[in-house]
């Protein structure tokens, strides 16, 4: 389990997903830069949340 940092960003949480993890899922393209994604956060219980990529047509 990788132990990441909450960081203020634009008075907001924010964590770093791992790269290595991006990748696996199709998130890096072949210059390895971050591809553009449309991502949902759902709050599941106390300090817990789930994030996933989804489509923006299913929306």
């Amino acid at each position: 389990m990788a132990i990441r940092k909450l960081r203020n960003i634009d008075g907001s949480g924010g964590v770093m997903l791992p790269k290595d993890d991006l990748r696996r899922d199709g998130m890096v393209d072949a210059d390895g830069e971050i591809k553009d994604a449309t991502i949902t956060v759902d709050r599941v219980d106390d300090g817990e949340y789930r994030i996933k990529a989804v489509d923006p047509d299913d929306l």
